[in-house]
């Protein structure tokens, strides 16, 4: 019973400290409406997306004309038929509304996908507080550099607090975590309700948002590999092909018209972390390790690549 109360009060914390990063956004101030962060850009985005979506409109908001392609809607979707159903504001279900039930339902669904994969409240109980909680050392790069305490994308991985201002991202981490749980009960027992849930939520998370979608489908397919090779068991391998033909289905309005929807570009972070001046900005390191790359210097290039990911890892590890 202790436990259950500390995960409910880390789940409370958790959530409150979340919703911060959004809720104060969006309400009207003696100076007007106000937004923060990148609230001002992403959040007015989405607001235009939703209340278009919410007229039965696939226009461009900001490109008059234009149809919307080679975007994943599901979020904005979801949205924008709540808004049509309630009639509550757009901005206020964006700010005030949906960014605390996320919070809520990220911790709840972290706290029982551990619970019944492990079996360990303690386990459950650290996952959480680290998913609510857990941060990167861009703070101590940010001190040494600047003298100031910040840097939270130093290493580029998006860290725990910011996790409601990316609200696709957030409703994508509800849907995968809940696909998982489903995955961990067809494993103790199959039921076919329960695998064509779990399917559709693999699959759908596509148009929800694209990479959480692939990098799902990619970990699927690997470890329905390993069940088939290692265990002979097709159960992850079934779930995987019927979660990719459905993604199919919700990519295809996407990519029509489309030249590309996802850009294959593996170093590009390590590259980026290490030249760009807003992030770890080692601008000799950053030369060094694309000459040797693009000279064929490759021993070198290897190990300059491989320290960039060590730096990489450390750095959203703390």
């Amino acid at each position: 019973m202790k436990r259950r109360l500390r995960a409910t009060l880390l789940i409370f914390l958790g959530s409150v400290s979340w919703s911060l990063t959004m809720v104060k956004s969006g309400l009207n101030y003696p100076f007007g409406m106000g937004f923060w962060g990148p609230n001002g850009h992403d959040g007015v985005w989405h607001i235009a997306l939703i209340n278009s979506l919410g007229k039965g409109s696939l226009g461009m908001p900001t490109f008059a004309g234009e149809a919307l392609k080679n975007y994943h809607l599901g979020f904005d979707l979801l949205v924008a038929a709540v808004h049509r159903i309630t009639s509550i504001a757009a901005v206020n279900l964006y700010f005030q509304v949906i960014p605390p039930i996320l919070a809520v339902l990220i911790g709840l669904l972290s706290y029982k996908l551990v619970l019944l994969w492990r079996k360990s409240e303690i386990q459950a109980l650290w996952v959480v507080a680290f998913v609510y909680f857990g941060g990167s050392l861009g703070w101590a790069v940010s001190l040494l550099k600047e003298g100031t305490l910040g840097g939270e994308s130093m290493f580029w991985s998006q860290q725990s607090v910011s996790t409601l201002i990316n609200p696709p991202f957030a409703l994508s981490l509800v849907f995968l975590l809940a696909a998982l749980i489903l995955l961990q009960k067809l494993k103790e027992k199959f039921d076919l309700r329960t695998f064509l849930l779990c399917v559709v939520l693999f699959g759908v998370l596509v148009q929800i948002k694209v990479y959480g979608g692939v990098l799902a489908l990619g970990a699927l397919f690997v470890s329905g590999v390993w069940g088939l090779l290692a265990k002979k068991k097709a159960l992850v391998f079934k779930v995987f092909l019927t979660s990719a033909a459905l993604s199919l289905v919700f990519l295809f309005p996407s990519m029509k018209n489309s030249l590309s929807l996802v850009v294959f570009k593996p170093f590009w972070f390590l590259e980026t972390m290490m030249g760009f001046s807003d992030r770890v900005g080692w601008e000799r390191f950053f030369s060094a390790m694309t000459n040797y790359r693009l000279g064929g210097e490759y021993p070198k290039a290897v190990l300059a690549y491989l320290v960039a990911f060590a730096v990489f890892i450390a750095g959203n590890l703390d």
